[in-house]
């Protein structure tokens, strides 16, 4: 659960950042292209160990690339 927890705080962290526009935005053209940004702006921000790791995390809740991390999407969208 502490991984879960850790991917959805960071993927809402970089929404945050780059404005959640999925309720309003009906062409979401340029959500990837401005959470991307925002991602390496925020994480740009730690140490060098902490960024690789938030941004693989980051990457890894996009992609649904474990098993945590579909479970996470889950809780996103609710």
């Amino acid at each position: 659960m502490f991984k879960v927890t850790k991917l959805l705080l960071i993927h809402d962290l970089v929404e945050i950042d780059a404005g959640d526009t999925w309720l309003y935005d009906a062409e979401q053209t340029s959500k990837f292209e401005d959470e991307t940004r925002a991602a390496r702006r925020l994480f740009s921000l730690l140490p060098n160990d902490q960024k690789i790791e938030y941004i693989n995390l980051w990457k890894k809740f996009g992609n649904r690339s474990t098993e945590q991390a579909k479970f996470a999407a889950i809780f996103d969208g609710i």
